[in-house]
C-alpha cells in the first residue's frame, strides 16, 4: 500500500512538473517569437530609413553638382536628368531583405483620382507614367496611397504598412514601407520590403528551439524519474534501516533482561537445546542463586536487591569469557554455560565466581551457592542438564550455602 501511494504521489509530481514545465516553454516560446519579430521588424525599418535617407542625400548631392556644371539649367532639365539616373539605378539596384526603391510624383496634394504619377517602379516597369488614386485599396480594404499621401504631408517621412502583390509573391503579402516627401520635385521617394519572411523565419525558429525544448523537458523529465527513483530506493533503504534497528532493539528486548543485561531464560534455554543438537562435549552448566537474597530485599530495600543482582552478573562475567553465556532463569538465579571446559577447570571457574561475588560491597555480605553439571551424551533434553545442575545447587544450599557443589 505504501508502495502504491509513494507511486501515485511521484507520478502526480511529474505530470504536474511536465504541465508547468511545458506550459512555462510556450510562453517563453510564444514571448520569443513575438520579440524575434519585433526585432526583424525593427531592423528592417532602420534598413529602410538608412537607406532612403542616403539616397535623398545622393539626389541633393547631386542636383548640386548638377547646378555647378550647368549653371544654366532649368527645374525641370535637372529633374530630367535626375529621372533618368534614378531610373537606371533604381531598376539595377539590389537591396538587403529582396527590398526596393520606387518614386511616386505629386501632382495634386489634395488627393484623389489622378493625384500622382508613378515614376519610377522596379518591380511594375509597365506602370510606370500611370496616374494614381487615393481611393485604391488593397486586398483588405486599406487605402495605401491616401496613408502615404497624408503621412508625408504630416511628417515628410514615416512608416506605414499595406498589402501588396509583387514579382515575388503570386499573392498580396504584408509589406512594410518607409516614403520621403522630397519637396523640392515633389516626389514621394519610398523603400518597402515584405514582411512575410518574418513569419517563416520565426517559424524555423520555433522549429529549432521546439526540438531542444522538447530535449530538455524529456531530460528534466529524466532528472525528476531518476530522482524519485533514486529517492524511493533511498527511502526504502531508510525504511529497511530502520525497521532492521527496531527489530534489532526488540531482538534485545527478548534476548537480554531488562535489568541485568544478562540473557533471558527463552534466550539461554535455546541456546541450550541447540548444544544438545549439535553433540557438544566438555560443557559446563552452572546454576546459581543468591544466598539470602530476601533479607537483602527485606532489610536494604528493593532497591539494593536490584543492585546486587546486577553486580552479581558484573562480578561473573568479569570471571567468564565473552563468549559464555550467562543467563536469568529466575528471580535471584542464573545460569552459565561455559563450553570447551572439562569438570576440574569448571570447578575453578565456579571458585571464581563465587569469590569475585564476596568482593560485592554493601551493608550486607553476599554470596552465592552454585551448583555444577556437564553436558552428558545421554542428554536428551535441557531439562536434564537444568535438574541435574538444579540438584547439585540443592546440595550447596543444604550444605550450609556460598558452596559448590557438582554432579
Amino acid at each position: 500500500m505504501n508502495r502504491f501511494r509513494y507511486f501515485i504521489k511521484a507520478l502526480i509530481t511529474v505530470i504536474v512538473t511536465f504541465s508547468l514545465t511545458a506550459a512555462l516553454y510556450f510562453f517563453v516560446t510564444k514571448e520569443y517569437a513575438r520579440e524575434t519579430k519585433e526585432n526583424v521588424v525593427t531592423l528592417k525599418k532602420n534598413t529602410l530609413k538608412y537607406t532612403v535617407n542616403n539616397f535623398v542625400t545622393a539626389i541633393r548631392i547631386r542636383d548640386r553638382d548638377i547646378r555647378k556644371v550647368h549653371p544654366n539649367y532649368t527645374k525641370k532639365q535637372i529633374q530630367k536628368i535626375q529621372k533618368k539616373a534614378l531610373r537606371d539605378y533604381i531598376h539595377h539596384a539590389k537591396f538587403n531583405f529582396g527590398s526596393y526603391i520606387w518614386i511616386n510624383e505629386i501632382h495634386n496634394f489634395n488627393g484623389g483620382n489622378r493625384y500622382a504619377k508613378r515614376l519610377i517602379h522596379p518591380e511594375l516597369p509597365k506602370t510606370e507614367g500611370q496616374w494614381l488614386s487615393t481611393n485604391t485599396k488593397d486586398v483588405k480594404g486599406q487605402k495605401p496611397y491616401q496613408m502615404e499621401l497624408s503621412g508625408v504631408k504630416k511628417h515628410t517621412s514615416f512608416f506605414y504598412s499595406y498589402y501588396f502583390k509583387d514579382n515575388h509573391h503570386p499573392q498580396a503579402t504584408p509589406k512594410l514601407t518607409y516614403a520621403y516627401l522630397y519637396k523640392d520635385y515633389n516626389w514621394i521617394i519610398c523603400m518597402g520590403v515584405s514582411l512575410n519572411d518574418i513569419h517563416t523565419y520565426v517559424e524555423r525558429i520555433r522549429k529549432t528551439s521546439d526540438k531542444y525544448a522538447f530535449t530538455g523537458i524529456a531530460f528534466i523529465e529524466l532528472l525528476i524519474t531518476l530522482f524519485f527513483a533514486f529517492s524511493y530506493h533511498f527511502d526504502r533503504k531508510k525504511q529497511r534501516q530502520y525497521f532492521a534497528k527496531k527489530e534489532e532493539r526488540l531482538q534485545t528486548q527478548i534476548d537480554y533482561d531488562y535489568l541485568t543485561k544478562a540473557y533471558t531464560r527463552n534466550y539461554g534455554e535455546k541456546y541450550l537445546s541447540s548444544l544438545l543438537s549439535r553433540h557438544i562435549s566438555q560443557c559446563a552448566v552452572f546454576m546459581i542463586d543468591i544466598d539470602d537474597f530476601k533479607l537483602v530485599n527485606d532489610h536494604l530495600g528493593h532497591k539494593a536487591g536490584d543492585e546486587v543482582l546486577i553486580q552479581v552478573v558484573e562480578k561473573i562475567k568479569s570471571v567468564i569469557r565473552f563468549s559464555d553465556v550467562l543467563f536469568r532463569y529466575g528471580g535471584d538465579e542464573f545460569v552459565c554455560i561455559i563450553e570447551h571446559v572439562d569438570a576440574d577447570h569448571a570447578k575453578d571457574i565456579a571458585l571464581k565466581m563465587k569469590k569475585s561475588v564476596h568482593t560485592i560491597a554493601i551493608e550486607q555480605e553476599v554470596t552465592v551457592s552454585i551448583g555444577l553439571t556437564m553436558i552428558k551424551e545421554t542428554d536428551q533434553h535441557t531439562k536434564d542438564i537444568i535438574n541435574r545442575a538444579d540438584q547439585a545447587l540443592y546440595q550447596s544450599k543444604s550444605q550450609g550455602k556460598d558452596r559448590i557443589s557438582a554432579l
